[in-house]
């Protein structure tokens, strides 16, 4: 066994064999002292919000692992029994590859089919840790997150996370923020044998420029509601424009040379943008424009980028 990991490591994962010739982990000197500021920066999460346990990773494309747990025998069994998995290493490329931003796992796993799984679920539980909802960011070519997890009788905690998103990201700033030195100084743990861990295969494929011009043709609303004082008026997407345009102070001529801009095929003169703002005055009843205008700004449509429409 080799010495002691110095303060800044968490803990030193062991390559071995057994009788048999089977492949072995073994966790060796996790390091106690790093618990202390640990939950010192997680007591207010802890606290405040009745979360039991908190976890950090950062897997690199190299196959490594940074990995720091407020829970030190769960730190020192997922290491050695359950990071080197093909469900652990899988879950993480399915996450990678589709861009999740966070993850529940409980509400995901009703019939624990898959005995990696199911050992996993259940290692968790005997370690008082359930509930999990998990945080992601992405790199270009490795994954970081941020875990929260819960007793078990802790059953409404799932909707805690849900409806409070802005708490755990500020937590989550704060972490990184007095944590840098335990994250920066950790050892990196090697997980996965295979380089690179996120492969080109894991990749979304791309979808061609002219797929997305047809999906979106086929999707264009034709007609777009408006509520005013006398009622729902229905204007087309030029007539929407021109509105917008109108509500930023443009003048017709000004709000012309925008639509030639966005109108390659022909160009667009004052007059008839005149034209388009007689057609909704007459739409909405000959109410004022001014009118018109303000329940533009009060309706969802004056938040639709130009662009979009």
């Amino acid at each position: 066994m080799s010495s002691q990991p110095e303060p800044a490591c968490i803990s030193t994962l062991v390559y071995g064999k057994d009788a048999k010739g089977g492949e072995t982990w073994e966790v060796e000197g996790y390091n106690d002292e790093v618990l202390e500021p640990l939950l010192g920066i997680c007591l207010p999460l802890f606290r405040k919000f009745s979360i039991s346990v908190f976890e950090y990773s950062h897997i690199f494309n190299d196959g490594t692992l940074i990995y720091i747990s407020t829970c030190p025998e769960w730190h020192k069994m997922y290491l050695k029994c359950h990071a080197r998995t093909s469900f652990i290493t899988n879950h993480i490329r399915f996450v990678f590859r589709n861009k999740k931003s966070y993850h529940v796992w409980d509400s995901n796993y009703p019939a624990l089919k898959d005995k990696d799984l199911e050992f996993f679920i259940q290692s968790r539980k005997q370690h008082a840790i359930c509930h999990d909802f998990t945080i992601y960011k992405h790199h270009p070519t490795s994954l970081e997150s941020w875990s929260f997890a819960a007793t078990e009788q802790d059953e409404l905690r799932i909707n805690f996370y849900l409806n409070n998103l802005d708490i755990l990201n500020g937590f989550i700033l704060y972490f990184n923020e007095q944590a840098c030195k335990i994250i920066n100084k950790a050892k990196k743990l090697q997980i996965s044998d295979q380089d690179p861990f996120f492969s080109n295969q894991d990749s979304e494929p791309s979808i061609e420029e002219e797929q997305k011009l047809q999906f979106m043709e086929e999707v264009r609303i034709k007609e777009y509601p408006l509520l005013t004082p006398k009622g729902i008026i229905y204007l087309s997407r030029r007539e929407i424009q021109c509105l917008s345009y109108k509500s930023k102070g443009k003048t017709a001529k000004e709000i012309a040379k925008k639509l030639t801009k966005k109108n390659t095929d022909n160009n667009v003169n004052h007059r008839t943008v005149e034209v388009y703002f007689r057609n909704i005055t007459q739409k909405a009843r000959n109410q004022p424009m001014s009118i018109i205008i303000e329940s533009f700004l009060e309706s969802p449509l004056s938040n639709l980028p130009l662009g979009e429409l």
